[in-house]
């Protein structure tokens, strides 16, 4: 199933930083367990432009926290982001987005075709009725004929 490349990026974010804590003492200071967005894109391997592209909606829903380290940002993973990295929460709603939009083609489809199903109906009904006339006015015409036969005995 195709997922939203907005949903892999934020999940791989998760990841990296969730893999970047555990690399880390879990009780150290915030400093050492922040990553650059250098170290981010390594960890998660994705590049700095798609890291940005989510960011800012991951740290505004509070999943990963931003610090400033000497003029220079560093990101972490909150107890929530973990949460949502270990739920899969972002491959989960990528699916759920994907899987609706199959089913609204899917329900496009099905009206297109029981359109097409129903004009195929009416023509061939049309058809049907017109053949049906002309069969009626030829039984109308032969009843209104004689047949004449010709017995010739020799």
């Amino acid at each position: 199933m195709i997922i939203k490349k907005k949903y892999t990026i934020r999940h791989k974010i998760l990841k990296g930083l969730q893999e970047d804590l555990l690399l880390h003492d879990p009780h150290g200071y915030m400093e050492e367990e922040a990553a650059t967005s250098t170290q981010l894109a390594k960890l998660s391997g994705l590049t700095n432009g798609e890291i940005y592209s989510q960011i800012d909606f991951l740290i505004s829903i509070e999943e990963i926290g931003r610090i400033e380290i000497d003029f220079s940002d560093k990101f972490y993973i909150t107890t929530k982001g973990t949460i949502a990295y270990y739920n899969k929460k972002y491959i989960e709603q990528g699916r759920v987005e994907s899987f609706s939009w199959f089913k609204e083609w899917a329900a496009l489809i099905s009206v297109i075709i029981a359109i097409l199903v129903s004009i195929t109906s009416i023509l061939t009904y049309l058809e049907t009725k017109k053949n049906s006339d002309s069969i009626e006015v030829l039984n109308k015409h032969l009843k209104g004929c004689t047949i004449t036969t010709n017995k010739n005995n020799n």
